[in-house]
């Protein structure tokens, strides 16, 4: 219930609100809802969608590289989210990808520590054990959802 209806429900409000009233600053104290929500729209149905894929075993060591890998597509959208929201602008080609990297792999942290607690707790349906896997699934993800990002910006620019 938790993977499949409260994470989708709060990718619907959750970037806004923490973006608006928690880490405020001058060019989101007031920014709407609709402007960007098409990215929390699309994580919503990317990370449900996540839920209902079969889970394929990798390596005989993980059944949730797919729903981890579209939760770094889910990472990416919501960084891409966060720099048009907070307005960041790079002058260097490499500095998104590095906020990327690092925005992808604190999600990815946390939400290993959130699987971690669950398992912890014996919360029914969560697999311990399979950190690196999600880890870098996450990571992969994150720059296969930024490339097409990036690319498609590109392209639509010329």
């Amino acid at each position: 219930m938790i993977y499949t209806i409260v994470i989708p429900l709060l990718l619907l409000f959750a970037p806004w609100a923490i973006v608006r009233f928690l880490f405020s600053t001058k060019q989101t104290s007031k920014l709407p809802y609709l402007k960007n929500a098409g990215f929390m729209w699309v994580s919503a149905g990317l990370w449900f969608v996540s839920q209902i894929l079969p889970k394929v075993p990798i390596a005989g060591q993980t059944d949730t590289f797919i729903m981890h890998t579209i939760g770094g597509l889910v990472a990416a959208l919501l960084y891409v989210y966060s720099v048009k929201s907070y307005q960041i602008k790079f002058e260097a080609w490499w500095q998104p990808w590095i906020g990327l990297f690092l925005f992808t792999s604190g999600l990815g942290v946390l939400n290993e520590l959130f699987e971690f607690f669950l398992y912890s707790i014996g919360w029914p349906g969560v697999i311990g054990g399979d950190e690196w896997w999600d880890l870098t699934a996450n990571t992969l993800g994150g720059f296969v959802a930024y490339c097409a990002f990036s690319l498609t910006v590109r392209f639509n620019k010329s």
